[in-house]
């Protein structure tokens, strides 16, 4: 069957009420669990917006190349920006850290500055110190959503560092990971649903079937388009 005849054939009144009443439950069902399990979730995170050598003297130019950062000599400098985030839907209060957050870098690193740059409010002030090799965090209140940005300078810096902290009601403090907007479901399935909707009626109304293959083209394309920006955002969270 060639596809002109599919198109010809196919009783779309009676599949597009089908898959109009399947998207529907499957999105009752998500947007029933998302609330659910989005019910009070305590979480801080992480994520790395820059990770970048500076400066790097190779073993030839050692004796011959001096940098200096505050009049010392540097050989090894990285820049380390990164964002502390309450990712979860309720406020971490100062009382709840039993243990300050503090980033350890390896032994053998040097923390060289450290400030924070950027507050997602005005009101946001957290107070950042750094020793030999910690960046530590005084205990603030951080409401949903709120987040800090902070930049480092860092003297041998090996691209990885472990996060000492104890919250009340947070198991760990990890990478940012993505997680599921059940918003952004449901809008798909609406605009699935409509489109069901509309290609059941388009036969009854005298639709000739070259106008009909070429909205079927233009609305998956433009569905394609959608789904790809969505798992585009997924990759982009859980790098």
């Amino acid at each position: 069957m060639d596809l002109i005849a599919f198109f010809q054939t196919t009783d779309w009144g009676f599949w597009g009420v089908i898959v109009t009443a399947i998207i529907g439950l499957i999105t009752i069902s998500i947007a029933i669990i998302a609330i659910i399990k989005s019910q009070k979730r305590k979480s801080l995170s992480y994520e790395i917006i820059t990770e970048t050598k500076l400066i790097t003297i190779h073993e030839e130019a050692k004796e011959r190349l001096e940098i200096l950062f505050d009049g010392k000599p540097v050989k090894d400098v990285s820049l380390l920006v990164f964002k502390i985030i309450n990712d979860g839907n309720i406020p971490i209060t100062s009382t709840d850290f039993e243990v300050p957050l503090t980033l350890v870098f390896d032994e053998k690193a040097e923390i060289l500055s450290s400030e924070i740059i950027e507050t997602s409010e005005d009101s946001l002030k957290p107070k950042i110190s750094h020793t030999k090799n910690k960046i530590s965090f005084s205990p603030t209140l951080l409401n949903a959503k709120d987040d800090f940005q902070v930049k480092s300078l860092i003297l041998g810096y090996e691209n990885e560092f472990t996060i000492d902290t104890r919250i009340v009601g947070v198991k760990s403090v990890s990478k940012t990971r993505y997680r599921f907007n059940f918003r952004e479901f449901i809008f798909l399935a609406i605009l699935a649903s409509f489109f069901a909707i509309v290609f059941s009626m388009l036969p009854s109304i005298g639709i000739s079937i070259k106008i009909l293959w070429i909205l079927f083209a233009i609305v998956a394309g433009a569905l394609v388009s959608i789904l790809t920006t969505f798992v585009m955002k997924f990759f982009e969270k859980t790098e």
